[in-house]
């Protein structure tokens, strides 16, 4: 697996010698596999990072297939700088996942592909007081499929709260915020900075 992964992306290699200056937000690529035993990718998204030592949150959506079943292989990238292409030599495994509500908790490994150690990992504090409400400025950040494959954030508002109990006892709200495909999973913060998880579906009113 790892050295398919690094086939794949040894084009872009590059070493992060510190990872504090990476961003919390990763992007995640989930890998399927095919009868010739080899990997390829089926989906990506955006993640979390929410310990210092590589838990990531991210939806339950992003590391599954369309039958429920989930992916063979996790590739997360990291973003140095806002305006250059994540570094994609790091990989994952599944911890935990909730299909109701749609969440995933994935490992990052002690390692990168090349067996370099992962050390001083960024992450921020979903344990907070965060109290959204209606009117409530958000910045979503994550690798949306659109405006190519550097990291992106957008501003918006709390336009309201669903009474959808499809996701069991999870408060869900509406954002203005644009996002598209691949902001699933990404990292939603209010004006203070503070964490809060929000469920990306698409379009311009999303949970």
């Amino acid at each position: 697996l790892i050295l398919n992964l690094f086939s794949l992306n040894q084009a872009k290699a590059q070493t992060i010698a510190d990872f504090s200056t990476i961003s919390p937000t990763v992007r995640i690529v989930a890998y399927d596999g095919g009868y010739n035993g080899q990997f390829f990718p089926h989906s990506a998204g955006s993640g979390t990072l929410i310990s210092k030592d590589g838990l990531i949150l991210s939806n339950n959506h992003v590391i599954q297939d369309n039958l429920d079943h989930i992916l063979k292989a996790f590739l997360i990238c990291f973003s140095i700088k806002n305006n250059q292409e994540p570094v994609c030599e790091y990989t994952a495994r599944l911890v935990a996942r909730s299909i109701k509500q749609d969440l995933a908790l994935l490992k990052i490994d002690p390692t990168d592909i090349r067996g370099n150690p992962i050390t001083g990992l960024p992450s921020l504090n979903y344990l907070n007081d965060a109290q959204p409400k209606v009117g409530d400025k958000i910045t979503i950040t994550g690798f949306p499929d659109i405006g190519g494959s550097t990291i992106t954030s957008t501003e918006g508002t709390i336009s309201g709260f669903s009474d959808s109990q499809d996701f069991g006892d999870v408060s869900l709200f509406k954002s203005s915020t644009a996002v598209s495909s691949g902001n699933s999973g990404g990292t939603v913060q209010d004006a203070s900075g503070n964490f809060i998880w929000a469920k990306a579906m698409g379009g311009t009113e999303n949970d």
